[in-house]
């Protein structure tokens, strides 16, 4: 966060945004991926998990 430029929020507000998340509920679609992929394989994953739906 401290190296971005022109961003409205703080770097001290991302523990809150965090502790606010909440997991989807099941009426809610979601897809979930792992981000300890590259950028690339996220992608691919979650384009393939949009074909199946």
């Amino acid at each position: 966060m401290s190296q971005r430029q022109n961003h409205f929020m703080v770097a001290s507000m991302v523990a809150s945004q965090f502790q606010a998340l909440e997991e989807p509920g099941p009426d809610e679609s979601c897809i979930r991926v792992s981000i300890l992929q590259t950028v690339d394989q996220i992608v691919q994953e979650v384009l393939q998990k949009l074909d199946a739906t």
